[in-house]
């Protein structure tokens, strides 16, 4: 599935809702805030850390899932570091 960068967008603040917010996302992925923070306002583009922890991957000017998602995933930095 393509997505673009708004749609990664829609799906990262769906995700945070989920966990909490943003910091609460943040430290489940070891992520700094402010990178959440720029990478959710556009005023950056989206960080690899981040699509990661999204199950998505880069493919030229849109990004390809890895996987399903469905809006109440909310993704384990610790499974995610332990799959590789």
């Amino acid at each position: 599935m393509r997505l673009t960068a708004d749609q990664v967008r829609e799906r990262l603040k769906a995700d945070c809702e989920a966990a909490g917010g943003q910091s609460a996302w943040a430290r489940q992925h070891c992520i700094q805030q402010s990178t959440l923070s720029n990478s959710l306002a556009g005023r950056r583009g989206i960080a690899t850390p981040i699509l990661r922890a999204l199950g998505l991957r880069r493919g030229g000017t849109f990004f390809i899932a890895d996987s399903a998602w469905h809006p109440e995933d909310i993704y384990d930095a610790t499974r995610m570091s332990a799959e590789g």
